[in-house]
């Protein structure tokens, strides 16, 4: 009975850190992407663009959007390609 426990508990642990590893792999992708993405003011002011020429590159999908919680944050790496293509 002891020996079914004990074998138990090691399987736990394991599941454990399986787990914490996977949390922590979650965790730096997610600052990742925090790190990777600029609000529209930040992308205007690097492009040195307006408002409306955004709104196109946005709406033609030249530069990849997400609207969060009503602002439009922009991905790094598409901006840096159409910041030396454009």
């Amino acid at each position: 009975m002891n020996e079914d426990i004990i074998k138990r508990i090691d399987e736990l642990m394991r599941v454990q850190q399986h787990i914490l590893l996977k949390l922590n792999s979650f965790d730096i992708y997610r600052k990742n992407l925090i790190t990777n993405w600029y609000d529209s003011a930040d992308i205007k002011r690097l492009l040195n663009i307006s408002t409306a020429t955004l709104f196109r590159l946005r709406r033609s999908k030249t530069i990849q959007s997400a609207k969060i919680s009503g602002k439009w944050y922009y991905r790094l790496p598409d901006f840096e390609e159409f910041k030396y293509n454009g």
